[in-house]
């Protein structure tokens, strides 16, 4: 199983001219809804001036390659240490923090990441 979303290009970042040329990402005229410079910016896949389902695209797949785990005890006297380690390895996970920290479209404080 892939996942799918929309694929980032960037931050808008130069003026209203370049907002008004690119893909429209919010229908409207409303300035309060529509994107404006300082907004993520979302490639247009299939090149028809909308963003929207049909430019979606795979971002990977979050099934790992491989699973491991490690369990063990020691004992010395009357003194027991167990330890167990677990983990994957080769999947595309989704970080979810990200959403809240650089999507820019919260009213709280945002990563460094964004510009």
């Amino acid at each position: 199983m892939f996942s799918t979303a929309l694929f980032r290009e960037g931050i808008f970042t130069g003026t209203v001219e370049e907002v008004n040329n690119a893909a429209v990402q919010s229908p409207g005229t409303n300035p309060a809804t529509r994107h404006c410079p300082g907004d993520i910016r979302y490639k247009d896949l299939n090149n028809d001036g909308i963003i929207n389902d049909d430019d979606r695209t795979f971002i990977g797949n979050p099934n790992p390659d491989f699973t491991y785990s490690l369990n063990n005890t020691f004992k010395m006297g009357n003194f027991y240490l167990n330890i167990f380690l677990q983990g994957v390895y080769g999947n595309d996970i989704f970080n979810a923090n990200r959403l809240y920290t650089e999507n820019m479209s919260v009213t709280t404080n945002q990563s460094t990441a964004v510009p």
